[in-house]
């Protein structure tokens, strides 16, 4: 019945008996940031004191005893079109979103797909594979509660980000077996703009390149070197260097 996107802005939406869709809105930021932290837990569940801690961290006793309940009140108001079953469950000071309502939580969904590509490359199923790795780019949306400041969002963010940078990295070399390369320098260069710092997946782009555009590859190791030169005051891995300039110099 609920869908929930916390990659990029956060959006909930619940859907009607006609089959349509409705967007859930939250006056209060707080009410919409715990069901996101909620939504993100192990079991979808947290304790009161957790929530005090993670969402409430600078706030004081005062101010939680005030706040806290009225906040949870809110949430429930706006998922109450959500069932005939209450979505906020508590249970011995443990709050939980009912599973009996259908949750579908796209940080769940992106983990799911970037583990089935991965399973199914086991099996030497590349088409299928890709097929999964190309449902998880195109759900991504931007980083976990994209233009959030919480401590606790900023910790999740990787978290969350790291089963899409898997399929990207899986996706391209997917596509390479199935000779599809431009499709690869795709799925690389979208995994590029989340970690540019990204050595392996600069030498892949190398090598693609390598098929016929020096430019390009010579292009693509001056990107690296200023990157790491600019962040990490480093240069390219040994081999790096060595395989850019056997690609330079290997006749086509």
């Amino acid at each position: 019945r609920i869908r929930l996107h916390l990659l990029g802005r956060p959006e909930a939406w619940l859907r009607e008996s006609d089959g349509s869709w409705r967007r859930l809105h939250w006056p209060l930021r707080r009410a919409l940031e715990v069901l996101a932290y909620l939504a993100s837990s192990p079991e979808r569940r947290a304790a009161k004191e957790e929530l005090v801690a993670e969402l409430w961290s600078a706030a004081s006793e005062a101010v939680v005893k005030r706040n806290f309940h009225p906040t949870l009140s809110h949430l429930r108001r706006g998922l109450r079109d959500a069932g005939e079953a209450p979505p906020l469950q508590l249970a011995e000071g443990v709050y939980a979103l009912n599973p009996e309502i259908g949750w579908w939580i796209d940080v769940e969904e992106l983990e799911r797909l970037s583990a089935e590509g991965r399973s199914l490359a086991d099996q030497s199923r590349d088409e299928e594979a890709a097929a999964a790795w190309e449902a998880a780019w195109r759900l991504y949306r931007g980083p976990f509660l994209a233009g959030s400041s919480e401590p606790w969002a900023a910790a999740r963010r990787e978290e969350h980000q790291r089963p899409y940078l898997a399929a990207l990295r899986e996706l391209g070399s997917a596509y390479e077996r199935l000779g599809r390369p431009t499709e690869a320098v795709d799925a690389y260069r979208a995994l590029l703009v989340e970690d540019p710092l990204h050595e392996q997946v600069h030498l892949a782009l190398m090598r693609l390149y390598g098929r016929g555009r020096r430019d390009l590859v010579r292009r693509q190791y001056e990107r690296l070197s200023a990157r790491l030169r600019e962040e990490l005051s480093s240069e390219p891995l040994p081999e790096t260097t060595a395989e850019y300039h056997r690609l330079m110099t290997e006749r086509g």
